[in-house]
């Protein structure tokens, strides 16, 4: 399969190494790199050396099968804006990115048809220029927002797990997306406010009050949606996924640091829009969207003038 993948930070990296093994992959980058070859460092200390083709610009590059989209949620427009090259008539896109309404944007692009939304449980971690480590192996999902249309899903997933990322499609997505949505629109977003650790968050009674509040109305909207959770249960299981990874850091915690913008327009952002539209109210969200903004420009405002 002829595949593109757009973005060549953590994520995207693994993505493009593992699918390359079987597969003819282009990775499009918008930052030129002096690096020739993808480095996976994986858990047990091996390194593995992938050669997919390395561009800074999509719109020479043919239509592929695939693309499969791996920028920050942020900067997911301008990406698909700046690479239109790429979207054929017969191609499909592929947003394995955090939160969710991302097919909201794509379908300017992409007709529904063509489209595919994806959730993975992998980690990995950017160590330097088209260098990660692989922090952790675990299940993709993907799905067409089109039901009917499950050929390309099926493909994609035969192609992930190949490659050595399991995959499979799946007809629960909005489950799984939601569930991903009660870690990372509690306490990920909350760490990354208070740049903290993730273990900060249960360790501290304010902080873990705030998040419990969190947990709560995202399974609030989610029920108005039509996707019921047990609301003690996953109170206990984000207490958990704390407490099982206290020296965790989260991407929003890296953003901000870093100065850059973070995706909580696709994370806290994504509850309260739902939860607007069904009549929820999440007064808890809407603060930390609020703050979460505040400190997106005072980050942005601090990495330009260091």
């Amino acid at each position: 399969m002829r595949i593109a993948v757009i973005g060549a930070g953590a994520m995207g990296c693994l993505y493009a190494g593992y699918l390359s093994k079987h597969n003819e992959v282009t990775v499009v980058t918008h930052h030129p790199v002096s690096a020739e070859a993808i480095h996976i460092t994986e858990k047990d200390g091996s390194e593995h050396v992938y050669h997919p083709a390395i561009v800074t610009s999509g719109q020479a590059c043919g239509e592929p099968e695939l693309v499969v989209l791996a920028v920050k949620s942020a900067f997911l427009e301008d990406a698909l804006r700046q690479n239109a090259g790429l979207l054929g008539a017969d191609t499909y896109v592929l947003s394995l990115q955090n939160g969710a309404g991302h097919e909201d944007v794509i379908r300017d692009f992409v007709e529904p048809g063509h489209i595919l939304i994806g959730r993975t449980m992998d980690g990995s971690v950017l160590c330097g220029e088209l260098r990660i480590r692989h922090t952790g192996a675990g299940m993709t999902y993907v799905a067409p927002l089109v039901p009917e249309q499950t050929e390309m899903a099926r493909r994609i997933a035969a192609a992930f797990t190949e490659g050595g990322l399991p995959c499979e499609v799946t007809d629960t997505l909005p489950q799984i997306i939601w569930g991903k949505l009660m870690v990372n629109a509690s306490s990920s977003v909350l760490s990354g406010l208070l740049q903290v650790r993730q273990g900060f968050v249960a360790e501290n009674t304010e902080a873990w009050a705030v998040a419990e509040k969190l947990v709560r109305e995202t399974c609030r909207t989610a029920a108005a949606l039509g996707i019921p959770f047990d609301e003690e249960a996953e109170v206990e299981r984000v207490r958990l996924n704390l407490v099982n990874n206290p020296n965790g850091y989260t991407s929003v915690y890296a953003d901000l640091k870093a100065g850059r913008l973070t995706e909580v327009d696709f994370i806290t952002g994504a509850v309260v829009r739902t939860a607007h539209r069904l009549g929820v109210e999440v007064p808890t969200h809407e603060l930390m969207l609020q703050l979460m903004h505040a400190a997106e420009g005072a980050a942005v405002c601090f990495g330009r003038d260091r």
